[in-house]
């Protein structure tokens, strides 16, 4: 081999588009992870975000009891109206 030939398989080959595509990759990658980061919730919204989360399945409990209360009483309510109109129903026969 000829030292030109030599020279030439040694001299390193570059492809600039894909060195600049990569850079341009890397550094949108580094740009888009450092915006997540920055925009994520500070620990105290975390922690305002997690009470109010507790107090509203606490308010969803309360008012499933009160929901069975309403009902019960409005059984009762239904049954004394039944007992009362039979009774009435009882004294035309």
């Amino acid at each position: 081999m000829t030292d030109e030939q030599i020279r030439d398989l040694i001299k390193p080959r570059t492809h600039w588009g894909a060195i600049i595509g990569t850079s341009i990759v890397v550094a949108g990658a580094i740009w888009g992870g450092t915006e997540f980061l920055h925009s994520r919730a500070s620990s105290d919204d975390t922690k305002a975000l997690q009470s109010d989360v507790f107090k509203v399945r606490l308010d969803q409990e309360t008012v499933k009891g009160d929901v069975k209360a309403i009902n019960i009483r409005l059984d009762e309510g239904f049954k004394s109206m039944n007992t009362k109109l039979d009774s009435l129903n009882g004294k035309r026969r």
